[in-house]
């Protein structure tokens, strides 16, 4: 079965001339308090010393593109055949970037769920050096951020979620070294 794109409704470019335009594309499927529900469960969950999603004291909450990506995908399944794009764009990198572009700008500007000073227009994630307390850092890690009232929470609810893996967390700042998405 072939299924068309969805509109465009328009083309953005990227500040430097470096970066790939992304489409914003027309998605009245998408369900942002469903898709915020499916990320909600992740936020400050690790497993086999790993997490993808994280809170800071600041307010921001920080996920990872892949997660949302899953996100994007179970909300696609329980609409069915209204989002037949979102379910085929697994395959298709550039589709997958334009689809995760298109909720990131839905979730900036119906919800205002978006840490907009963090990351530049025409993108959607940047990447960022996570500091640990005893020093470590791990640079070039993308993630989308969040503020903690998209999720209805208060920084300091998030943060009494917090494992000790993710207590050790000193910092996380924009990397200028990577190039953005």
């Amino acid at each position: 079965m072939q299924t068309t794109a969805p509109q465009e409704v328009r083309l953005l470019y990227a500040p430097d001339k470096s970066a790939e335009c992304r489409r914003e594309l027309d998605i009245p499927w998408f369900d942002s308090n469903l898709f915020l529900d499916c990320l909600r469960p992740n936020i400050n969950l690790v497993r086999n010393k790993r997490f993808s999603i994280f809170s800071m004291r600041d307010g921001y909450v920080y996920v990872q593109p892949n997660i949302m990506w899953l996100a994007i995908k179970k909300v696609a399944g329980r609409v069915g055949e209204e989002a037949p794009f979102a379910i085929e764009a697994s395959g298709n990198e550039q589709d997958k970037k334009d689809l995760l572009f298109s909720v990131v700008q839905r979730l900036r500007y119906d919800r205002d769920a978006i840490a907009n000073d963090l990351i530049k227009p025409g993108f959607f994630s940047a990447f960022f050096v996570v500091t640990y307390d005893d020093g470590h850092q791990t640079p070039g890690c993308p993630f989308v951020p969040f503020t903690a009232a998209a999720f209805d929470a208060l920084p300091g609810e998030l943060e009494a979620l917090k494992p000790a893996l993710l207590l050790k967390i000193k910092s996380i700042k924009g990397d200028s070294t990577w190039r953005k998405r």
